[in-house]
């Protein structure tokens, strides 16, 4: 076969290539919710109650890539709301998992069942979860105490999806409840310094 035919199909291959990931790149992709609402997106729980962090499967059907980004609230259906804790790019027709926390201590998580996307998180919370690192287990357990503090703070009760991280991390009582207490000190020391943050009516509630 003639060399010059093959660098010139090797040359073809490598550009079809190089335009190809450009596309990719130079496309903004679409937005969780959007995506959604137009049906080429899946939400699946795929960790049982207790987990920190939890994680859910994203699974995109759209031609376009699907952008999720941190603090973007997922309502359950029968299953815990979760807030997701990273920015991530779900390519077309691909799936990912993703780190998310979860909102209400008071509701279990159920591993198989959908959520749905629905805004975002208040400024403080999402300022929490920016500085947290869901792939490492002591910070990820931070940020759940401190969103935590934040939805159910003021009458925090140890039953359900907070009973069960009291099990997986061998916890008493008494030591989630301070742990809780800590993470309202944590806010307030946080909001002494970044005091262009401000909770809502609910959140100042929670903390004090």
């Amino acid at each position: 076969m003639n060399y010059r035919i093959i660098i010139v199909l090797i040359g073809i291959c490598l550009f079809a290539g190089v335009m190809g990931a450009l596309n990719l790149l130079s496309d903004k992709g679409l937005n969780l919710e959007d995506a959604f609402a137009d049906g080429n997106i899946e939400i699946l729980q795929d960790t049982d109650n207790g987990s920190v962090p939890h994680r859910v499967i994203i699974n995109n059907s759209a031609d376009k890539k699907v952008e999720v980004i941190k603090g973007t609230i997922l309502l359950g259906n029968s299953t815990q709301n979760m807030v997701v804790a990273r920015d991530m790019t779900i390519l077309p027709k691909s799936k990912g998992d993703v780190e998310v926390y979860c909102l209400d201590p008071k509701t279990s998580a159920v591993k198989g069942n959908s959520l749905e996307p629905n805004g975002f998180v208040s400024e403080v919370m999402a300022d929490i979860i920016s500085s947290s690192n869901p792939t490492n287990h002591e910070s990820a357990l931070s940020t759940q105490l401190q969103i935590w503090a934040l939805t159910d703070g003021k009458d925090f009760n140890i039953t359900d999806e907070a009973l069960a991280l009291l099990k997986k991390e061998n916890m008493s009582y008494n030591e989630l409840s301070e742990k809780i207490d800590d993470a309202k000190i944590q806010i307030k020391a946080k909001l002494e310094i970044k005091t262009d943050l401000s909770l809502t009516s609910s959140e100042t509630n929670n903390i004090n």
